[in-house]
Order: C-alpha cells, then structure tokens, then sequence
C-alpha cells in the first residue's frame, strides 16, 4: 500500500513536471514570443512604433497564407505557410531544424513540421504539390521539401476553429521561400496575407494594450502565452494533469492510510503476547512503543523506496500519452521535493499506526494480553445490542462486535465511498468527453455535413457555386470584453436557416435578436441575463455596449452569440466566415472558388473531439487499476484485521456447534454492510467528485458538462462490491484453517 501511495502521486508528478520543464527549456532555446498579433497590411512604420514601447525587447513580422495540397492516394490537406523572408535574421520564435535544410529565403521550396511528414507518410527531397485559388481557375505548383523542421509558434497545432486536437494529416504549418510563394500567388502575394506580429519581452497587460495601439486598426487579435490556443494549450496541460494528480492522490492517499493503519495494526497484534512478555521482563511503555513503531517505519521506508524506483516508469507513460499532441523537440522526466514529502507522509502514517496500535496494547496489563479477542462490551455495544432482537445469536454476535469497534467499521465504509469516487472519476471523464463529442455534434445541434470556411467576405456579390440547399452562415470574431478574465473570446453571428441549433439553458429554442452567452464564459466573467458587457471589436471597429440576453448551453464555441438581424442593427457589417452546408454540397466545386479556404465534414470534427479522451486514456486507465488495486487492498487489509481480532471468538463459536459455512456467513457480515453503507455514500460523493475533476479540464474555450453512463455506474459499484466480496471469500477461506486448541489455549 506505501509503494501504491508512493508511486501513484510521483508516477503523475514526472509527467507533468517532465512536461513542463520540458516546455520551458524549448520556450529558452527558441526565443519563443511572449506575445502574438495577428493583424493585416502590417506596415514598418508600426513595426518601429511597437519596438519603441518599454519592456519590448524584439518586434519581427511573419507573413503567413494557406494553400491546399493533394496527396497521391487522393487525400486533401492544408498547410498555413510563413515566409521564410529574411530567415538569417530571425531572432524570436525560431523554428528548429529535425531533418534536412536550415530555413533560409534562398531558391524554391518548402519546409513541414514532423506531425505533417509523419501522417503522410513524406521524406526531405519529395515534391509537394501545391494548390490555390487564382483568377479564372486553380494554380498549382510542385516544390521539394526541403527540410523538417519544429515551430515554437505551433506548440498545439490545431485548426482552432474547426477541431479541439491537432489533425497534423488535414491542417499543419510549413515554411515556404519568397520565391515559392510569388510563384503561387504572384508578384502582388502579400497584399492578401495575413501578418503574425511577434514580440519577445514583457507581456504585462500594461505592454499588451500599448502593443495593441500600435495596430488598432489593422489589428485582428492579440494574445500571450496565456492566451494563444496554440501555445497556451500546452501549458493548460500541465496545470490540468498537475491538479488531477493532486486530487486523485490526494484521495488515494486518503484512503491508503486507512490501509497502512490496519496493516500495521495487524501486525502489531500479532505480537502482543510478545508485548506481554517484554512488559514482565521490565520494559517500560516507552521502549515498546518505539520498537514497535520500528515495525511501520520499516514497511513504510521499504513501500515508499519501492514507490520512488518503479515512479519514472509510470512517469514516461504520461509524458508519452502527451507527446502525441504536443510538438515538443525533447521530452524528459522531472520532478520536485514533493515525491519526498509525499514518501516522508506515507512513512509517518505506518510509524503511527504502530504507535497507535502499541499504545492501545500497552494500556492493558500483560495477563489480559495473553488473552487476546476478548470482546469489551462498550456502550455503543449495549445501544446497538437491540438492533439483533428477533435474530438468532450469531448475528447478534456480530453486530455486538461491530458496534465495539466502531473505528474499524468506519475505516471500511471510507475506504468503500473513496474507491468509489476514485472509480466514478476514472469512468466518468471518458464517459463525459464521449458524451460531449455525440451531443455537439449530433444533429439536434448541428445539422450540417460540411463546414466551409471563408476568409471573411465583407459581401458575397457572386453566390458560391456548389452549397447545395438551405446553406447557413455565420461569422466568427475574437473579441475582448469587459469584464475581462484576461482572454479574447469568440462573438459568432448566426445568418438565416437554422442548421447550428442554439439552445438555452432550460433547452428551449433561443429566439430574439440579442446577445447570449455561453453558461462557462457567463460564469468566468461573471454574466447573467441582463448583465451589461463590452465587446471591443478588431480591426478598428470600435467598442459594443450591449446586455446579456440570456445563457445558452453551448459547450462549443464558448463566448457570445447573436443573430445577424441582430448585428447588423447595431450598425455592423455581417462578414460571414463559414457556410454550414446539407449532403448535397458539391465539395470539389466549392474549392474551386477562390474565396474557399478549406471544407471539413461534421464527422471528421466529430472524430477529433474523440481524440482528447484517447490522448488522456492512458490516464484514465491508471487511474481505474489503481482504484481497483486500492479497493481490494483496503477491504482485504480492513477484513484482516477483523479476523485476528476475532480469531479466539471464531473458535468459541465453532466448540459451541456453529459449523464453518455459519462462521463464514458471521465473518461476511461486517465487510458487505460497509461495502453497501460506502456505496451508498460513494455515489453522490463520486458525483460530486467527477464534477471537481472536470473543473480541471475546462478552458475558456471549452467546456466539459459532466456526464457518466448509467453503465458506468453498474460497473463501478460492482466494481467495489466485488471487492467485497472477494475480501469475504478469502477470508472465509482460512476459518477452517484456525486451530481450535492454539486458539482456545491462550485464554488458560
């Protein structure tokens, strides 16, 4: 049980620490920016207004488009491009080389990111055709890739938008030089491109609102490492793995000593005719408590030595569930002092249930140790003695003896409730990013089969050839608010055609032409129906004071809602982003526009969602065997405990005529109606525990309902129930084996 204590908290801390370390040690060796504007016609003159700002150490511009690529199998992907224009000069955020070239803006061709070669299965020296959209048709361009390298800007490579987890195989990032990129979109490329603003030093909020001055007008979005999906998502992570590990080992820990306790009490007892003796030979209460507490020092120092050997196995399985994920060149374990404190706390525990238990020994006199199982009557015994009325003598036998050992039954309902809660969490959490997947993107939703995303057209004079019937759009936009929680949200206005379903709180179909908000970003920001808030629009638009509408049950976007009926009578200009389109879309003659950005169908956005619970199910594994691990444990080391202490009262009743399979039932009494009384407690308490688990998990972008399957429940109850009985049974099992007259003897 030490080493299960041990291991459990230091095997999760080497993962997230690991991670972090890992992550700081990149975010050094890459000049990684503080902070990031995304913003267009970015002109010098603003570059140098910004380098003047104090605390700005570096201001350097990335100049970023998108062009479509076909593999032979037919596939179609993405990449977002950076230009690779004076490369030699780059001093924040560079990107290092894995395989092949270092980047430079000399000659044609292009650089990927690892994820990108890996799915598709690409070696340095292959040819990449390129696609975009030009006047009167497609262009297309064959480049060689040149070399692979790593972007401390795409710690989280995911299309934000569209996905929760990185699809590396449909969108990725790469670099191209300028010659590439004129050949792509001609002399003229940069007029229509996006600007990526980096700047290293200080990222106060201070800092950041001068930063923001410098291009108000051009300005679509700022962010830190705080606040950048891509960045912040990894540290996010960290704190996410650190606080579930903290919780979950803080209830392991919890319930492992209860376990330790009665470990070392057992052994304890089965010593005291030694105590006895000793205490006729002169020994004193002092001595003996110290020898005896040696006997839990040693199980504790040996469990926890155990715990700390076997912790960075258990470490490398979290770092490698995260390393999927995350574009990390260089993954390690690591660790504080806190493993230590945690086998120092574990040790005490074992020491003080061998003082404890000792104690209690050397309270009584040497002859009455020599008598061991003889039952006190207590006055909890006398009050509950009528609870066995109309009942024969056996059962009133053990409720007389459970009630006279009142802690003992306790620790055995506790050490139940707190599997329980441990097992709820560990079917939970799948349970609920299951859940969260089917429902946001079922068709009660969404009813939608392809998603195409635009760049953002003031107008659509032409329509888009190949939407198909009753097409809906909407447009998407960061904005800042105030309140503030120190993160940009996403205000998405929602056109005719009703194919994103929005739905309140008290699911009823949202009408009006309001604002709404989502319930996580309402209660971070303190919002409520009739809430006044600010929205500060990019792009120069100026600020919005509006009032809450109401909330809506949105898990996906999070942020504000409205209708464009609604938008543009505040004055605004409605700029759709996206089409959500029917089945009959005709996808290959939407690309074929050159306002189409890229198409996703609702499955493959359905799927990705699935793929967090699968990056974390090595997790969610651990902790389910370690909860049944400490589930069988604690009810074995509790019903143990039980049977020494009653091992003289067993042979008793067995001289008096009660036959093995009657002993076996008397045994099974105490241990099933703690393991009912502890499944009673540990349903809500697992409920509840689920709910503090997924707090964890929620960001400002996302947020987890919780949801577990009524499957789930069965299987965790069975779970602890079983448990129980197995305890029971191999308990049972070694009544036939007390010898009557060793037994019995010592009562002479």
């Amino acid at each position: 049980m030490a080493t299960l204590s041990v291991l459990a908290y230091t095997g999760l801390e080497g993962g997230w620490r690991g991670m972090q370390v890992s992550l700081q040690d990149y975010a050094e060796s890459s000049s990684m920016a503080k902070v990031w504007i995304q913003a267009i016609h970015v002109e010098e003159a603003q570059l140098n207004e910004a380098k003047k700002i104090p605390g700005v150490d570096a201001v350097e511009k990335r100049v970023i488009r998108s062009a479509e690529v076909a593999s032979d199998n037919g596939d179609t992907s993405w990449l977002s491009l950076t230009s690779t224009a004076n490369a030699d000069s780059w001093r924040v955020s560079v990107p290092s080389v894995v395989d092949g070239e270092p980047v430079t803006d000399a000659g044609e061709g292009i650089w990927v990111s690892p994820r990108y070669r890996d799915a598709n299965e690409l070696v340095q020296g292959n040819q990449l055709t390129l696609t975009v959209a030009a006047p009167g048709g497609r262009r297309e361009v064959t480049v060689p890739i040149r070399g692979i390298v790593q972007s401390p800007d795409q710690l989280y490579d995911v299309k934000e938008s569209l996905f929760l987890v990185p699809e590396p195989g449909m969108f990725s990032y790469g670099f191209i030089t300028p010659a590439t990129a004129q050949k792509l979109w001609g002399p003229s490329w940069e007029d229509a491109a996006s600007n990526s603003i980096l700047v290293s030093g200080d990222d106060s909020s201070g800092t950041v609102d001068e930063l923001w001055d410098c291009f108000d007008e051009q300005g679509l979005r700022i962010t830190t490492r705080q606040t950048d999906s891509h960045i912040s998502a990894a540290y996010d992570r960290v704190t996410v793995i650190r606080n579930v590990s903290m919780l979950f080992s803080a209830l392991f820990l919890l319930v492992g000593v209860l376990a330790m306790y009665s470990s070392t009490r057992r052994l304890v007892d089965s010593e005291l005719k030694t105590i006895a003796t000793l205490q006729s030979m002169g020994y004193g209460r002092g001595e003996l408590r110290l020898h005896f507490s040696m006997f839990g020092m040693l199980a504790g120092v040996a469990g926890s030595v155990v715990g700390l050997a076997v912790a960075p196995l258990l470490s490398r399985v979290v770092l490698r569930s995260q390393s999927t994920q995350f574009d990390l060149p260089h993954w390690r374990v690591a660790y504080t002092w806190a493993p230590l404190l945690v086998a120092v706390l574990v040790v005490v525990a074992c020491v003080a249930g061998g003082y404890l238990a000792s104690g209690s020994a050397l309270t009584r006199s040497p002859a009455l140790l020599m008598r061991p199982g003889l039952v006190r009557a207590s006055r909890a015994a006398t009050r509950l003695r009528r609870l066995g009325n109309g009942h024969r003598y056996g059962i009133r036998w053990a409720i007389r003896d459970t009630a006279s050992n009142i802690a003992r039954f306790l620790m055995g309902i506790i050490g139940v409730a707190g599997c329980l809660m441990l097992l709820f969490t560990g079917f939970g959490l799948p349970d609920t990013m299951q859940n969260r997947a089917e429902s946001s993107f079922s068709a009660d939703s969404m009813d939608y089969d392809f998603r195409v995303d635009m760049g953002g057209l003031p107008q659509v004079t032409t329509p888009i050839e190949g939407l198909g019937s009753n097409p809906q759009a909407i447009m998407q936009m960061p904005v800042m608010t105030d309140p503030s929680d120190g993160y940009d949200r996403v205000i998405t206005v929602l056109d005719e055609n009703d194919r994103f379903h929005l739905r309140t709180q008290d699911d009823q179909a949202v009408v009006g032409d309001g604002l709404w908000v989502t319930s996580d970003t309402a209660e971070r920001l303190r919002l409520d129906a009739g809430s006044p808030v600010r929205l500060r629009l990019p792009r120069g638009l100026g600020d919005l004071d509006l009032t809450v509408s109401g909330i809506v049950s949105a898990e996906m976007p999070q942020g504000f809602f409205m209708s464009r009926q609604g938008w543009e009578s505040l004055g605004m200009v409605f700029s759709p982003t996206s089409m959500l389109v029917g089945s009959d879309a005709d996808v290959t003659q939407v690309l074929d526009d050159p306002r189409v950005l890229d198409v996703v169908s609702r499955a493959d956005q359905q799927s990705n969602s699935l793929n967090i619970k699968e990056s974390l199910g090595d997790i969610f594994n651990l902790m389910r065997v370690m909860a049944i691990l400490l589930c069988i444990i604690v009810l074995y080391s509790l019903g143990s405990l039980t049977f020494d202490e009653r091992q003289r009262q067993y042979a008793t009743l067995s001289v008096l005529g009660m036959s093995p399979g009657e002993l076996r039932r008397l045994s099974s009494v105490e241990v099933v109606a703690s393991a009912l009384i502890g499944v009673v407690l540990g349903i809500p308490g697992g409920a509840w525990f689920l709910d503090l688990y997924l707090a964890q998990f929620a960001s400002p972008r996302l947020q987890y309902l919780p949801y577990i399957t009524s499957l789930s429940v069965t299987l965790a109850v069975v779970i602890a129930v079983s448990s129980a009985l197995v305890t029971t049974i191999a308990l049972g099992s070694r009544i036939a084996g007390i010898n009557m007259v060793d037994a019995l003897k010592e009562a002479e």
